[in-house]
């Protein structure tokens, strides 16, 4: 959960604000989504939903986070525009945690 002006929890949020939060530029965030998918995974293995009739694609950022740290972190960097990713990547949860967000880090 994300605690928002310390009082109220949103467990979810739409890509829009999901993109806001964090530092990396909207352009990685896509890029991420659509290498995820090239490899014929599940954008909900990243943390994205789809609630019916909205029309909106919304997000879980705990779990957004987590495959952050999984699959761009924790992942071994072979060619340089992924040990970019990855510094990207590392400085996205580095902001995120002196803005407040946390994660369930173990």
């Amino acid at each position: 959960m994300i605690k928002i002006n310390n009082n109220s929890v949103f467990p979810f949020v739409s890509e829009k604000e999901l993109i806001a939060m964090q530092p990396i530029p909207a352009s990685t965030f896509y890029k991420f989504k659509s290498e995820w998918v090239s490899k014929g995974r599940s954008l909900t293995e990243m943390g994205m939903f789809h609630i019916e009739g909205s029309g909106m694609n919304y997000w879980s950022p705990q779990k957004y986070f987590e495959w952050l740290v999984n699959y761009k972190i924790k992942q071994p960097a072979v060619f340089n525009y992924e040990k970019d990713d990855q510094d990207k990547t590392k400085q996205t949860i580095l902001a995120l945690r002196r803005k407040g967000y946390r994660t369930n880090e173990k």
